[in-house]
């Protein structure tokens, strides 16, 4: 069921001053605002991702476009983050910024780090309702036309938002600043250009092949492994052997094992 957030038309225009940081990167911030709305005279909170761009003018045409694919897919799928503005700057700095749908509850990374700390797992309904919700939204992104690949899929892409379920938070898949729209419908034509974060990475991406949407199925695994085991899948080649928690279900560890098949073959039976 969408939110009120979700039906609402929400414009940088009316964006007041930042209220904190919510987070910092390499090349840009992320603040918690406010905007004013004529269907919610307090105003909502919303989250400002500014990115500081040097590029080329062939760049700056490609990130717009990227920025445009991204506005009109949030509203496609609830299992994307919304993006319901955006504008480039050139002052003081060359700049994207983007008026994004405000996580409250933060991103998966964040909700992993605090189940370890307690000593703890993540409970079984939530791990599988996040796994299925990203699932979703990978599903209708490789069934676009010409496909999608979010490219970058891993727990700080993953954000959690309040829903209307009772026991978990929605999943949403964040960070399209790396997606790419293929222009070919043929999944083997793939891509050769190599981004994403290395540990999630997969293996014909490390090698420098081709690689197609099973790429993002390899990611989605191994954050499956990360919410099981609570250890990056790759941090040491011991996490390999590893043997998953008794008390999740058989069906989830299959899923896992296919999921982080070497081969694309096994992989796509992967197909979300």
């Amino acid at each position: 069921m969408a939110t009120m957030a979700d039906t609402m038309i929400f414009s940088l225009a009316s964006v007041g001053d930042p209220i904190r940081v919510l987070g910092r990167g390499a090349f840009g911030e992320v603040f918690l605002v406010r905007t004013a709305s004529p269907r919610s005279p307090r105003g909502s909170h919303l989250a400002l991702k500014r990115v500081r761009l040097k590029m080329s003018e062939a760049g700056w045409s490609k990130a717009v476009l990227e920025a445009e694919l991204l506005s009109k897919l949030s509203k496609e799928s609830p299992y994307i983050l919304q993006c319901y503005d955006f504008r480039m700057l050139q002052e003081p700095v060359p700049s994207l910024e983007l008026l994004l749908e405000f996580a409250a509850l933060g991103d998966l990374c964040r909700r992993l780090r605090q189940c370890k700390e307690a000593g703890c797992r993540l409970p079984q309904p939530e791990m599988l309702n996040y796994t299925l919700d990203v699932a979703q939204g990978l599903a209708f992104l490789h069934g676009l036309r010409p496909k999608v690949f979010h490219r970058d899929v891993k727990p700080a892409n993953i954000m959690l938002c309040h829903s209307t379920r009772i026991d978990t938070p929605q999943a949403k898949l964040a960070d399209f600043g790396v997606a790419k729209v293929l222009e070919s419908e043929a999944s083997t034509a793939g891509t050769e250009t190599f981004i994403g974060t290395p540990h999630y990475l997969s293996p014909e991406v490390f090698r420098g092949e081709v690689y197609d949407e099973r790429a993002d199925s390899w990611a989605l695994g191994c954050v499956i492994y990360e919410m099981l085991c609570q250890v990056d899948l790759f941090i040491d080649l011991r996490a390999m052997s590893r043997s998953f928690p008794c008390e999740y279900r058989r069906e989830i560890m299959t899923v896992t094992c296919f999921g982080n098949s070497r081969t694309n073959t096994r992989r796509r039976f992967c197909n979300w």
